[in-house]
């Protein structure tokens, strides 16, 4: 309720909205984009882009285009892409047909902070009766596993005494990644996607990591006055006030090529550019993908170097100092074997304390073991 006393700004930057697709189902598809021109104040809605990823749904194909042009705006565009791209590579492609900025209340933050990169809160659409779920609890913001993998985690102590009200900005370590704002020019600048990614996944660490490195920058920023501080980097924050809806399915509604874990070896690329020697305990947890080809990294490594972006371990010092890492500031590292080994049977990303038990001894590191 208190963010329907907030007001904003009169004059605000205009908005690109992009909403990606491929053989999406027609329904939700539609609804979307009349939730979106229902509930933005058009005089900021500058343009909403729908970029089909090589759809070969009939329905998808004269049936939409009918309907965007009877139906909807002429602010509504449709462009398709030649050939199966990928989630990564998709939004690349509308970003570069964007000619908007970015809605109430995060246009107002990116007015005020041109480098922050913003997630709404995310509400639950139940996949099988589309209803509305709000989430009324403590939202949550984005850590991240040494496997990987995004996590949610609740905002830490320090962080709410900075904020002060319930409804500003929390800057968070990591994002999910679906749904995100910012600045359309500083997207570019930040470095944009990894276009040597495929298809899905991985995407949303190696953006996090990125901005990760300006935290501290921003801040310095107002003492130096120099264009060195803020290279490789923004603030990433959740805000409050943004809520979207979001349907969360139980399965992929597409394809991988050739069955690759496109991301886990998308994943090694973020390892391999971002994190420095702490790739070590990624490698640990996905023993699988040592040695897999994970394609040229050489112009990722080199925006790196341009950049002078801050290391992985100042990204966990100072981003996301409660992160657990393994073998430091604990008193032993290691495994206990004997005939068999100490093992934590699943339970460590389950339970806050859990008791040890006993399996036969794994070849190699284990992050069990």
């Amino acid at each position: 309720m208190r963010c329907k006393t907030v007001t904003y700004d009169r004059y605000l930057p205009s908005a690109s909205v992009i909403i990606i697709f491929t053989n999406e189902a027609l329904s939700p598809l539609l609804r979307t984009v009349h939730s979106v021109l229902n509930r933005s104040p058009p005089q900021f809605l500058h343009e909403l882009i729908l970029v089909d990823d090589f759809s070969d749904r009939a329905v998808l194909q004269g049936k939409l285009e009918y309907y965007i042009k009877t139906r909807f705006p002429s602010k509504v565009r449709l462009m398709r892409l030649s050939e199966r791209s990928g989630l990564i590579r998709t939004r690349l492609a509308g970003a570069r047909a964007a000619t908007g900025d970015v809605l109430e209340p995060l246009l107002q933050r990116i007015k005020e902070s041109r480098t922050s990169v913003l997630t709404p809160l995310i509400d639950v659409i139940d996949h099988k009766t589309l209803e509305y779920k709000l989430n009324f609890v403590d939202f949550q913001i984005g850590g991240f596993s040494w496997s990987g993998h995004f996590t949610w985690i609740p905002v830490p102590p320090k962080e709410e005494a900075r904020r002060k009200s319930p409804i500003a900005p929390a800057r968070s370590p990591t994002m999910a990644g679906g749904l995100l704002a910012l600045d359309r020019n500083f997207f570019w600048e930040i470095g944009s996607y990894d276009d040597g990614m495929d298809v899905w996944g991985g995407e949303n660490l190696e953006m996090s990591f990125r901005v990760g490195c300006q935290i501290m920058y921003h801040f310095l920023s107002h003492l130096i006055r120099s264009p060195q501080v803020w290279q490789c980097g923004g603030t990433l924050e959740t805000i409050p006030c943004s809520r979207v809806g979001h349907i969360f399915r139980s399965f992929h509604p597409y394809t991988f090529p050739g069955g690759k874990d496109t991301h886990g070896i998308n994943t090694v690329r973020v390892a391999e550019v971002w994190m420095d020697e702490y790739k070590k305990h990624f490698y640990t947890h996905r023993p699988d993908l040592l040695g897999v080809d994970y394609g040229d990294i050489g112009r990722r490594v080199e925006f790196r170097k341009k950049k002078k972006c801050k290391s992985f371990k100042w990204f966990l010092q100072n981003v996301y100092p409660q992160m657990f890492i393994p073998d430091e500031n604990v008193q032993a590292f290691g495994k206990v074997q004997s005939l068999l080994c100490l093992d934590t049977l699943q339970r460590a990303n389950k339970e806050v304390q859990y008791i040890l038990g006993v399996y036969a001894c794994h070849k190699s590191d284990m992050p069990s073991q």
